[in-house]
């Protein structure tokens, strides 16, 4: 009896290790829950004025959660109305998503309007070229 006792406590303390160092892992590698990031996007995008959501990002900090996104409004609103849109945005992730302490939203005007990010374009298209070339 004694030998089929340490082997049960033996499976129970392996299991708790490997659970607990999976969590450990997953922390360090700034991993998430994967639902997270569609629950951050449905939350942004329900705010009114908010025209596409893009570019989520989503990370742990210590015991702390982390997002980033990129908003489109409508290219024709002021900077201030774009500005309180984003800060909506800011406000209600902030409340729904549990543990988060920061979000960053950056805003940009909606591309039905033109091309706003053409300046940067050949920089993007050099960033995904190989850094080594063959």
């Amino acid at each position: 009896a004694d030998p089929i006792a340490g082997l049960v406590i033996t499976a129970v303390i392996l299991t708790v290790v490997y659970s607990t160092t999976r969590s450990v892992l997953q922390r360090l590698l700034d991993a998430v829950d994967p639902r997270l990031i569609p629950s951050i996007l449905t939350i942004a995008s329900k705010v009114p004025g908010v025209e596409a959501v893009t570019d989520p990002r989503a990370r742990w900090i210590g015991h702390t959660l982390h997002v980033t996104l990129n908003i489109e409004v409508d290219p024709e609103l002021k900077l201030a109305d774009a500005h309180a849109i984003a800060e909506e945005v800011r406000h209600r992730l902030v409340h729904e998503v549990k543990g988060l302490s920061e979000a960053i939203i950056h805003t940009d005007p909606s591309s039905h309007g033109g091309d706003f990010h053409q300046l940067m374009a050949h920089h993007q298209q050099e960033a995904q070229r190989p850094l080594i070339e063959r």
